[in-house]
This record gives C-alpha cells, structure tokens and sequence, in this order.
C-alpha cells in the first residue's frame, strides 16, 4: 500500500510539473523574444555601426527594386531572381540584422530586433532609411507615424496591445529607428 501510494504521490508531482512547465516555458519565451531594445541603445547601435549602414543602403539604392534580404545574404526578390550575394552576407553580419526589406517606395528597413510567428503578434524594430525628398509609405498602406518614444507606453493601443503600424523616431533627414507591429 505505502508503495503504491508513494508511485501515485511521484506521478501527481510529475504531472504538476509538467503543467507548470508548460505554462510558464511560453511566457518566458515570449518575454525574452519580444524584448526590444531602448530607443537610445538603438540610437547608439545605428551611431557604432552608420558606416555599414551607409553602405548597405547606398549599394540597394543602385537596384531599388522590392524585395528582401536574409541572413545568408540571399537576396530573393519577393522569390522571383534569388541569388546570393557575398557583399550582402558580410553587411548583414557586420550590422547583426536579421532581415533587410527594400520597399516599393524605396525605403529600406534593417530589421535587428523583434519576432514574429505565424499565431502570435509580429513586434520588429531597427533601423531605416528613406531618401530625403521621398514620399513614404507603410508597407501595408497609408504613412509612417512619427512618435517621440517606440516604448509600448508611448504608443496607440488597440485591446490592450500595441495597435498595428510602422512607427518612427527620426535620427536625421534620411534615418529613423523604427517599429513595426503586425497582428495576425
């Protein structure tokens, strides 16, 4: 009897155990993804690094088409003409970004921190140029909003969260720091 009342006690525990795990392993998941850094360590980021950013955009503007670049260096074009490009791979390890999009207007965004998944909502920030004289436009439609703070408190909220939209602090005529909010 003590015996099977010790098996039932270890199964109980390990079956809490694994509950617990399972609730709060997401949480601390979530929470270490979507930590996005101050708009001053962005601030600071772009200042060690303008550079490589310089370049980067300064070598996509010869070739504004749309389209998006990986960490490999694979330049895809929305999937029509991929190819790899070397100069590419070493600016986007230089610059540490996890993605690099050019968009039909012709702006540039160095997406370097944030995460996204297909069930969650996508929270992305990192640094972006658009040619000073330009006219800018939302990748899904309408115009950047400027803000003083991409901080969650200083921003829109729609049910409780971060509304939808691509917010900008700008550094100077032609760089912002960004973030982009997209709900699924």
């Amino acid at each position: 009897m003590k015996a099977a009342l010790r098996i039932f006690r270890y199964v109980c525990l390990s079956a809490a155990g694994l509950i617990l795990l399972t609730a709060v392993a997401p949480t601390i998941w979530f929470r270490w993804e979507y930590h996005l850094p101050s708009d001053q360590t962005a601030r600071q980021y772009f200042e060690d690094h303008r550079t490589d950013f310089v370049r980067f955009a300064s070598m996509l503007r010869q070739d504004s088409k749309p389209r998006a670049i990986d960490r490999g260096g694979v330049d895809d074009a929305f999937g029509k003409d991929a190819r790899v490009v070397p100069e590419y791979r070493d600016l986007m390890s230089s610059i540490g970004a996890q993605q690099v999009f050019v968009r039909p207007d012709g702006s540039i965004e160095f997406q370097l921190w944030g995460f996204g998944c297909a069930p969650c909502k996508d929270s992305f920030k990192g640094l972006r140029f658009q040619a000073e004289g330009s006219h800018p436009r939302y990748p899904y439609g309408g115009a950047p909003i400027a803000v003083s703070s991409l901080g969650d408190e200083g921003l829109p909220k729609n049910n409780g969260a971060v509304a939808d939209g691509l917010y900008v602090v700008p550094l100077d005529n032609e760089w912002s720091i960004f973030r982009l909010e997209i709900s699924d």
